[in-house]
């Protein structure tokens, strides 16, 4: 019955039976092509297009985590929401940008427009090919990149500064130096991206996916509100004054 609550709201009570079925295998067109419906429990193996930072609440007097992975390409994919466990798990193993996974265990429910998927208690992943996309020299960048994935060591993280930008809407960043193990740079964590970054330390090493190179006073890496800030000391492996 724990597993049924969980879901209370997210699905219709004539779905609710559904959810101790055993998992569908599944591709992202079976979805969209009608071969599953609302309620249905789904095991799906694609590669990961993007993933965002997590956003963090409190219900019921518990703070609560959720964040967005979104799998497939530019032409199909699908937008799967991972709670708590399941969006921890996606930083710890760490699953990156460009990897094939397997999810396993998804609820396949009716987002705000379309058919999305949700974490359930028992969500796993397996990555079953690694990404090799990435930026860990710093000699690689130029001015004005764009969308671009890069691997670093915490040097310094600046104090959080908050203000209210032309319309109105509230801002935060923090501004740090970064490392590649040869060179530094300043880097600009706004927003979602800022939350997560004062929680990491100096000489934590970390990937920076869909970021942004921007000239301040010189090159400055951006992390926006869409970029995605994951802590890992595996990542030391492949930035080029740290490799063995």
């Amino acid at each position: 019955m724990e597993d049924v609550d969980a879901y209370s709201g997210m699905i219709g009570r004539e779905n609710i039976n559904k959810i101790t079925e055993k998992p569908k295998k599944v591709k992202i067109e079976d979805i969209f092509n009608g071969k599953v419906n609302e309620g249905d429990i789904v095991d799906i193996e694609d590669y990961v297009y993007r993933i965002f930072n997590p956003r963090r609440f409190e219900k019921d007097g518990k703070e609560r985590h959720v964040r967005t992975l979104i799998m497939g390409d530019t032409e199909k994919s699908i937008r799967v929401a991972l709670w708590d466990k399941a969006s921890a798990l996606v930083d710890t193993m760490p699953i990156e940008r460009g990897d094939k996974i397997s999810a396993t265990n998804l609820l396949l429910r009716k987002g705000l427009t379309d058919l999305e998927l949700s974490s359930r208690q028992n969500t796993f992943f397996t990555r079953l090919s690694i990404s090799s996309t990435g930026i860990g020299d710093f000699s690689m960048l130029k001015m004005n990149d764009k969308e671009i994935d890069v691997f670093a060591k915490i040097i310094e993280i600046g104090s959080p500064k908050y203000f209210e930008d032309q319309n109105g809407k509230q801002r935060k960043v923090v501004r740090c130096i970064i490392s590649d193990g040869i060179s530094n740079l300043n880097a600009a964590f706004w927003d979602s991206s800022c939350d997560y970054i004062i929680n990491a330390h100096p000489g934590d090493f970390i990937k920076i996916e869909f970021c942004s190179v921007k000239d301040n006073n010189g090159m400055e890496i951006n992390a926006s509100n869409f970029s995605r800030v994951v802590v890992n000391k595996l990542f030391k492996n492949k930035l080029a004054g740290f490799k063995a």
